[in-house]
């Protein structure tokens, strides 16, 4: 029987995805569903995602140190060459994961080197769609694989995104920053002397560290407008780790948070009904920008040219990323010895050279572009399908009715975020380019409404949403995903998911808020920063299991340190087997009291 199809001892399950949100979806299932029948699905021959072995290469660095980069069941400094709160080199992410899949026997339920070309539903009598998956491994023909239970965990970080440019008469290496791993060598080889690398972000500046640490001339290029550079901020304040700061539950305070709107620090910091909280809330941010960036941008021509276009921690729509201690980056920007940047793009590629849209000729020997991905999980499905599930699609591509809809949502949720959070109602000007696509429409960042509605649980994303806690929020969002399927939430989470309208409503206003407090990054992608905490305590109360897990230990102890000791997902584990329990003791009182009625 091919994997992934139903079988005697239970339904059966594809999980398409074998980075964190993958694996914590495959651990999950196996808990709660000893029985299943569990396929996980990745086009990759190894699993991590973008920790993969083939995505690894000399310099990858996570930007989470040991202890906030792990899974509850198994901590990463188990390994002996890695400290509570060091760097973590990628490798050793990579090598955790498949340790990890190894301990808990995913490893036997994954099927690599396979493509998920296209998914299609059909619906069964019970209003349950059966999905039928056309797969196609390395080197194999095409073939079709069926589930109950689609999961979609594949990551914003798997298409890569190519700028619109003819590279075809190019002689050189030219690729994706995707491809690094298994081409690294090729830029390092001793033909080589200068390497142009395309892009603002993370990965753009350890392509340029990899090149110029191997002694080559690296030309930089960060295109002028869009979100601008990449932010990187100091690693650690004195000897503490931002980390440990920005886990802490203390830290979401200082936000405006969608799912903190009443209470004392509400309406002491963000209501704007006591004036001098927003005042205060603006200078801590003024002052933690300041601290933390320092002088870091000042020291040179080059240094300043990847500044954000706003130096500012909150305001700034620039993806952050810690400086580690030991990074020679800057100076070797500084130096201007080995690395040359330039606010400009690519206008045009020719045999052994660039033209770019300053006028300027560049002979390069390499050409690596780190521009990011297509933010989509959708790729495989039809544009019918996507308009369905109500997933990200063109503009012009939006029915009138539900483009209709959704303008109406959008418009009263602009007007309660900016009503409850007078801070975010007046950002700072900065240039962003508009957004292709529509948002995401998914309740709780995983379930399409149309489907939860229509007694269809047959589906879920995963991982839709980008959050400083990836391992954290990959548990608790698969925990309360996967109970979603398996029909295991509360009566009264079950009532708000047969409501499409109350989820709608909600869905709009979380977009809103990221909108106005993420600005185009919040749109294109669903984001959360400091309030992350907010968040896991929502999914937790769902749940049934308590969100205040420090605090739950008891004694003014373990209070203190609920709100200043960092939260990991250390604080979490033993979290699905509470949930069993919750939800034994639940199924245990209906059945009393529908024998009470059959007994009446």
């Amino acid at each position: 029987m091919p994997r992934g199809e139903h079988n005697a001892d239970g339904h059966s399950v594809i999980i398409i995805g074998a980075g964190w949100q993958g694996i914590a979806a495959a651990r999950t299932y196996l808990q709660l569903k000893p029985n299943v029948k569990l396929t996980v699905i990745d086009s990759d021959s190894s699993l991590g995602g973008v920790w993969s072995v083939e995505r690894s290469y000399p310099g990858l660095i996570a930007d989470s140190p040991v202890g906030c980069y792990e899974f509850s069941d198994m901590c990463m400094d188990e390994d002996p060459e890695l400290e509570m709160w060091s760097i973590v080199p990628g490798h050793k992410v990579g090598q955790y994961l498949r340790d990890f899949a190894r301990r808990f026997h995913i490893d036997e339920h994954l099927r690599l080197n396979t493509r998920v070309l296209s998914a299609v539903s059909e619906k069964g009598i019970d209003g349950e769609s059966r999905w039928s998956l056309e797969v196609q491994e390395k080197g194999k023909e095409r073939e079709t694989v069926q589930c109950d239970k689609l999961i979609v965990a594949s990551g914003p970080s798997s298409d890569p995104k190519m700028p619109n440019l003819d590279t075809s008469r190019f002689l050189g290496p030219v690729f994706h920053s995707l491809y690094l791993g298994t081409r690294h060598a090729e830029l390092t080889a001793d033909h080589i002397k200068h390497v142009t690398v395309v892009g603002g972000n993370k990965s753009a500046a350890e392509v340029v560290n990899l090149c110029a640490s191997a002694g080559k001339k690296v030309t930089w290029l960060i295109r002028e407008g869009g979100a601008g550079p990449g932010m990187f901020i100091q690693a650690k304040s004195g000897s503490v780790h931002n980390a440990a700061i920005a886990f802490s539950r203390w830290a979401g305070l200082t936000v405006p948070c969608l799912l903190r709107t009443h209470g004392f620090w509400y309406w002491l910091l963000h209501s704007g009904l006591f004036w001098p909280g927003l005042w205060l809330v603006g200078k801590y941010w003024e002052w933690a920008s300041h601290y933390m960036l320092k002088d870091l941008y000042d020291q040179s021509e080059n240094a300043r040219k990847i500044a954000p276009d706003m130096k500012h921690l909150f305001w700034s729509t620039s993806t952050p990323s810690f400086l580690q201690e030991d990074s020679r980056l800057f100076e070797k920007l500084n130096a201007g010895i080995l690395i040359d940047v330039e606010r400009t793009h690519i206008s045009e590629v020719h045999t052994n050279s660039v033209t770019l849209d300053n006028g300027r000729h560049l002979h390069t020997d390499a050409l690596i572009f780190a521009t990011g991905w297509n933010l989509t999980f959708s790729k495989f499905f039809s544009p019918e399908k996507r308009i369905e599930l109500d997933l990200p699609i063109p503009f012009d591509q939006q029915p009138p009715v539900l483009k209709a809809y959704w303008k109406e949502l959008d418009s009263e949720a602009d007007k309660w975020v900016h009503t409850t959070f007078p801070f975010l109602s007046n950002p700072p000007k900065t240039y962003e380019n508009p957004p292709d696509n529509t948002p995401y429409h998914l309740y709780r960042q995983s379930v399409p409404t149309a489907l939860a509605t229509s007694n269809d649980r047959s589906l879920i994303f995963l991982g839709v949403l980008a959050s400083p806690q990836i391992p954290t929020y990959a548990e608790l969002s698969a925990l309360w995903g996967i109970a979603y399927l398996e029909r295991m939430h509360s009566p009264e989470v079950d009532k708000v998911l047969s409501d499409k309208l109350t989820m709608d409503k909600e869905t709009a206003r979380t977009n809103s808020f990221m909108k106005w407090r993420y600005r185009r990054a919040g749109i294109i992608e669903p984001n959360v920063g400091a309030e992350v905490q907010d968040l896991c305590d929502l999914l937790c109360a769902e749940l049934g299991v308590e969100g205040r897990r420090k605090k739950m230990l008891g004694g003014w102890k373990a209070s203190v340190n609920e709100w200043f000791e960092p939260y990991r997902s250390l604080d979490y584990r033993g979290i699905v087997g509470e949930f069993l329990e919750v939800y034994r003791k639940r199924e245990e009182e209906k059945v009393k009291k529908e024998d009470k009625i059959k007994n009446a």
